[in-house]
């Protein structure tokens, strides 16, 4: 209960914020939607200048921080359309409650995508071993070509060879030859 005077005061300190004392509604909602266009804008400025950072990372770390930015733009759109939401009146608090029931939901059924999403950025932040490097992974051996989220790309015999990372983590990793150790420590 307390959450929700939270909010209702919170819509209409907002609401105040666009409100134009003696104008028509239209001029209100003409405010409005200036404001979300000019929002949309800077949301859009930020985005490009994280990806602008991001092509100065080395290729192999331009994964995770690309799901980062992902996550981020999906966020701060969140956050517009909840102040949006606000502004307008609409009480989303029943909104909100139906989609943390949902969001369970969906965590419970995705489960094994999510941990091999975890296992992905594991092995990209951790730097287990790095394209290039030749290792031997669940019964498969192969140079590595690429380190996704979801999966690792080993080239074998003229064969590419999709292993899934969660596969991955939880197997064990024997690094044949490396590309940053000299042979002796590999």
């Amino acid at each position: 209960m307390q959450e929700t005077n939270a909010l209702t005061t919170a819509g209409a300190n907002l609401r105040a914020l666009v409100d134009i004392p003696g104008a028509p509604g239209w001029v209100d909602m003409l405010v409005l939607i200036l404001g979300l266009i000019f929002a949309t804008i800077i949301i859009n400025l930020i985005i490009t200048l994280i990806g602008n950072l991001i092509s100065s990372f080395k290729p192999h770390k331009r994964t995770v921080i690309s799901l980062v930015v992902v996550v981020f733009h999906v966020l701060m759109w969140l956050i517009f359309i909840t102040v949006c939401m606000t502004v307008i009146g609409v009480d989303f608090v029943p909104l909100l409650a139906c989609l943390g029931v949902g969001g369970i939901s969906l965590g419970i059924a995705l489960k094994d995508s999510i941990a091999s999403l975890m296992a992905g950025i594991t092995l990209i932040v951790g730097e287990v071993f790095v394209i290039g490097d030749v290792i031997n992974v669940a019964g498969v051996e192969g140079e590595v070509e690429e380190i996704t989220i979801r999966y690792t790309k080993l080239l074998a015999g003229g064969e590419r060879i999709y292993v899934p990372n969660l596969s991955i983590v939880n197997s064990i990793v024997v690094l044949k030859k490396s590309v940053r150790l000299p042979k002796a420590q590999a």
